[in-house]
Parts: structure tokens; sequence; C-alpha cells
């Protein structure tokens, strides 16, 4: 959790940072979507483990992290297995959802929807796979998204993202 406590936050090398190609932006799309699509590929681990780094590394991406809108699958006493999967995956939703939409701050909740979003596809990718991981919390936010009623589900969490 350290770690990903660190990409909200200012880091003091924020200037020697470099700024995001048009290149290197196409690339953080592309491999977003493919672990959206494939969450849990063994090819993809490597590609994982850097655009993480980069969300962190380069000025200008900024990820505002809202725990409690996926923390409840992580939580005892049938914490969902590929958590770690779909957490991370809704920090790159949100960067991704940043950059297609830089008019949005990082706190606004279509930024926060569209990381929900994303991560719920990368779930769907997963159960479609693993059937038995399904996890009530997940199921019912997919349940949410399809009846429309996901970005007020979110907009209620906001306030509490900070906690």
């Amino acid at each position: 959790m350290l770690l990903l406590g660190l990409i909200g936050c200012g880091n003091d090398r924020a200037a020697q940072r470099p700024t995001p190609s048009p290149r290197t932006w196409e690339w953080a799309v592309d491999v977003t979507h493919r672990l959206e699509a494939k969450p849990l590929a063994p090819e993809l681990k490597v590609e994982r483990a850097q655009l993480l780094m980069w969300i962190m590394d380069s000025a200008g991406v900024r990820v505002v992290l809202c725990p409690i809108l996926l923390d409840p699958a992580s939580e005892e006493p049938h914490p969902f297995p590929f958590y770690p999967e779909i957490y991370v995956q809704s920090i790159f939703e949100q960067a991704v959802f940043l950059h297609e939409h830089s008019d949005q701050p990082p706190e606004a909740t279509a930024a926060y929807l569209g990381a929900t979003e994303g991560a719920l596809r990368a779930y769907d990718a997963i159960v479609a796979a693993h059937p038995e991981a399904r996890h009530p919390y997940l199921d019912g936010l997919v349940d949410r998204r399809r009846a429309g009623t996901l970005g007020d589900l979110i907009a209620d969490l906001k306030p509490r993202c900070g906690e």
C-alpha cells in the first residue's frame, strides 16, 4: 500500500521528471486497454510494472486515489483474490481518463467513474476466466454500472475518498 500512497502525493523530484510525449501516451493507453482485456496475462506483467513506474515518475501524470471505491473487495472474510490487479488497473484507467479529458480535475466524479469502470471491465475479464472468483461487492458495482447508477454511488462516496 505504501507504493500506492505515493502516487497521490507530491514528489520532491517533480521538477526532474520528464513530461510524457504523445508517443509515450499512446503506449500507456495501449497497455491500459490490453490489461483491461487480459488483466492476468503473464506476458503483460512487465508492462504493468513499467506503466505503474511511468505514472509515478512522469511529470504531468496525476492520479488521485480513492481506495474506498474498491477496498471493500479486499476485506475479510472473502477478499477478492485478484484485488491488486483491479486496484492497479483503476490507477491506469484514471491516468488515461485524465489524459483524454484534460478539462477534468483528478478529484472529479467523472475521473473516479472512469477509473472504476475500467477496473470493472478488468473484473469482468477475470471472472470470465475464473467464475469462482466472483465477489459480491464487485458484482454489486457491475450491477450499478448496468443500471446506470454507478456514477451516483461514486458521487456519494467521493467525500470519503481521503479517508
